[in-house]
């Protein structure tokens, strides 16, 4: 019996979660906003400017989830490797 399939803001809320707690174990900072209408977004300040944070968000892409931000992406299956990723994009630590 297949099971139903979970809700896409779901598992985005989820993915996000996860990859935020990853952030703060790489010492850096970020904002999990989850509107009332629309998508949640995770937010990354770059520590050495005033500019915009790096808006990180997950999206489904032939089957899997992957994480988008600028113009990279990377998958969801190793989150502390994503958390890295998003690190040294940011320029933090």
């Amino acid at each position: 019996m297949m099971q139903p399939r979970r809700s896409p803001h779901k598992v985005r809320f989820g993915l996000l979660t996860g990859l935020c707690y990853a952030l703060r174990e790489h010492g850096c900072a970020s904002t999990l906003v989850c509107p009332w209408r629309g998508e949640s977004v995770l937010y990354v300040p770059y520590p050495a400017s005033t500019a915009k944070p790096l808006a990180v968000t997950a999206v489904e892409h032939h089957d899997r989830w992957v994480f988008a931000f600028g113009s990279c992406t990377t998958g969801t299956g190793d989150v502390r490797e994503a958390a890295a990723r998003v690190t040294r994009v940011v320029g933090a630590r």
